[in-house]
């Protein structure tokens, strides 16, 4: 089914779940391709599953084509991934900082013995003890490492503090997933800072399957895929780096209109010995979010419908 027809069949259907995230996963991907920071042959490939598996949904409004985008993004070769390599220059002598959920002990399951269920505490001290093992990250997806400073630094300087209370630490944790736009972390779980020994300039990885040496990597729409509130390029000035969406409205209105959030890169899974600190953030006993047209009028689409930009994908790729 080409994408002209399924954009005429969005058109006539109503607005609902799904419609949103669906026109900011299009506008990452229109400006990926413009910008060659992701394939376009590749991306055709993987558009056109999209339709095909689209074509054959009982059911056809913005939430399926939603699913069935994250999926055909999903099944994109690693090879693929981490296509934007170059480093954050202003901050090649800093540590990077990568955010993990702990959620109904999943860490615990991963990171210790198997089958144990641990507390975030329980984590943090047996990464002292030097008893984590295996990898942060899952194999077949990106981490995200944000450079240590800022408020960065700032939030896990107060997070060590032997004085820091429960619920000053939860405050820590929710303006973390704030302003790293982590709005996909469930309100219950507890949060992990992890702190790389390396600065982001010594950071290096063998990009997967063809080995080739990398530092970290700006992220692409394939690999913010279930990244919801990442810009994957700053508004003002395209580059090799995007910045997160702070979900916290006075924050973003007491900063400048592109420096808002944090900026990130992605790297492939690093090994535990990798990372010097394991740092408590905290439970995240509740979470706001911001209003969605806010974030699409940040990236430049909230005047566009889905619709629209899956009419330029198209011409784009000619599918």
């Amino acid at each position: 089914m080409p994408l002209r027809i399924i954009a005429e069949e969005l058109k006539l259907a109503p607005s609902g779940p799904g419609e949103a995230e669906l026109r900011a996963c299009f506008a990452n991907l229109v400006v990926g391709i413009e910008q060659q920071h992701i394939d376009a042959a590749r991306a055709e490939r993987r558009l056109l599953e999209m339709a095909s598996a689209f074509n054959r949904s009982p059911v056809r409004n913005h939430r399926t084509l939603l699913r069935e985008h994250d999926r055909a993004m999903s099944l994109f070769g690693t090879q693929d991934h981490y296509f934007r390599p170059g480093p954050l220059n202003d901050y090649l002598d800093r540590p990077a900082v990568t955010i993990q959920a702990n959620e109904d002990g999943l860490l615990g399951m991963f990171w210790l013995s198997p089958g144990a269920r641990a507390s975030a505490a329980d984590i943090a001290s047996a990464f002292d003890d030097g008893a984590c093992i295996g990898v942060v990250g899952a194999p077949d997806r990106a981490i995200w490492l944000t450079p240590l400073t800022d408020e960065v630094e700032e939030l896990l300087k107060r997070a060590q503090d032997s004085f820091c209370t429960p619920s000053e630490r939860a405050d820590i944790g929710r303006r973390m997933v704030a302003l790293l736009g982590l709005a996909h972390i469930k309100p219950t779980a507890e949060i992990l800072a992890m702190v790389t020994r390396d600065s982001m300039g010594d950071l290096l990885f063998d990009r997967p399957d063809d080995r080739v040496e990398l530092g970290p990597a700006g992220s692409t729409a394939i690999e913010a895929r279930g990244h919801r509130r990442f810009r994957a390029w700053p508004q003002q000035e395209p580059g090799p780096y995007g910045r997160t969406y702070d979900t916290d409205e006075a924050a973003r209105a007491a900063a400048a209109s592109a420096e808002f959030g944090a900026l990130e890169a992605v790297s492939c899974p690093m090994p535990m010995s990798a990372f010097q600190k394991c740092i408590v953030l905290g439970s995240l006993t509740a979470k706001t979010l911001d209003d969605s047209e806010a974030y699409l009028e940040a990236l430049g689409v909230k005047n566009r419908d889905a619709a629209d930009l899956l009419l330029q994908l198209s011409d784009m790729i000619g599918l």
